[in-house]
């Protein structure tokens, strides 16, 4: 994870996504408050055993988007790294050697993958932002999007010899969902999904199918749960060993009974409270933390 310093509306990515939201706080007043938030996630996660290794923000340089270090590098079970083309200018400066260098020497990565100059022809994939995994199916699944393009994610899946699925989903007004991990979470045992968003029949069976072929419990969110970021979670397992599934407090509390008690009957829900950053950066809890699959 990566300790905002900077962090707040970013006009260069509205236009891709329209769950940022402008509002009329100060700028410092904005900044100050997500690093709070950032920090008590930290402090919550820790409280659950679970390990975490957090970077600092660049002091100097305005990254608004810095803390969604998800969406420029990924890194496989196999232990390979990647990284990718993000389509707005502005979060390509977040990417960072050092960040890369330190996780190689953590994880002893046995390769590295640049594909960034995609960004010169126009085509992005930004990382499990774009691309949501199933790691012990070989299995990858992709909203395409202005962020995430088809031919690049069929590339990358045949690189990794994962099966891919690609379809489009939409929100309430037509608008693509600017990144997959927004309606579709797969965790081992179950996946969280807003059907509803694929608005593509055929498109919609077969995401449905391939992920009930799989033995996973499949929980569906609805379009408004969607958009309180249900769907944008992530299961990760503490130090004992034990299921946890990060997700917002907005997310959680968007949630119906009988959709909490499927969960709990796999993973323990940890809820952070990330509500400044999801409200104007557009993206939740499992956007701020970039997972290692082992």
């Amino acid at each position: 994870m990566l300790r905002p310093k900077n962090f707040g509306y970013n006009y260069g990515t509205k236009s891709t996504n329209p769950f940022q939201n402008e509002v009329n706080f100060d700028s410092n007043y904005i900044a100050k408050k997500a690093t709070l938030e950032f920090d008590d996630m930290v402090q919550t996660l820790e409280d659950h055993k679970i390990n975490i290794h957090t970077f600092e923000d660049d002091a100097v340089l305005e990254h608004p988007d810095a803390v969604y270090l998800n969406n420029w590098l990924a890194v496989m079970p196999q232990k390979e790294l990647y990284l990718f083309p993000m389509e707005a200018e502005s979060r390509r400066r977040e990417r960072r050697h050092d960040i890369v260098e330190v996780i190689k020497n953590k994880i002893e990565i046995v390769k590295t993958v640049d594909l960034s100059h995609h960004e010169q022809a126009g085509a992005f994939l930004e990382s499990t932002g774009s691309v949501v995994f199933d790691y012990k199916d070989r299995i990858a699944y992709a909203a395409i999007s202005a962020r995430t393009n088809e031919q690049l994610f069929n590339d990358f899946c045949h690189e990794i010899g994962y099966e891919g699925f690609v379809f489009t989903g939409r929100d309430f007004s037509g608008t693509p969902i600017y990144h997959t991990n927004i309606l579709l979470s797969i965790a081992s045992k179950y996946a969280i999904l807003c059907a509803d968003a694929i608005e593509n029949l055929l498109e919609k069976a077969l995401v449905v199918k391939r992920i009930e072929k799989t033995g996973k419990e499949i929980i569906k969110i609805s379009m408004n749960q969607m958009l309180s970021f249900a769907g944008n979670c992530l299961e990760v397992y503490d130090r004992n060993g034990n299921s946890k599934l990060v997700m917002s407090r907005t997310g959680f509390s968007s949630l119906k009974a009988e959709q909490i008690a499927t969960i709990e009957k796999y993973s323990e829900i940890v809820i952070v409270n990330v509500s400044i950053i999801e409200r104007i950066g557009g993206g939740s809890a499992r956007c701020m933390m970039l997972g290692i699959p082992c």
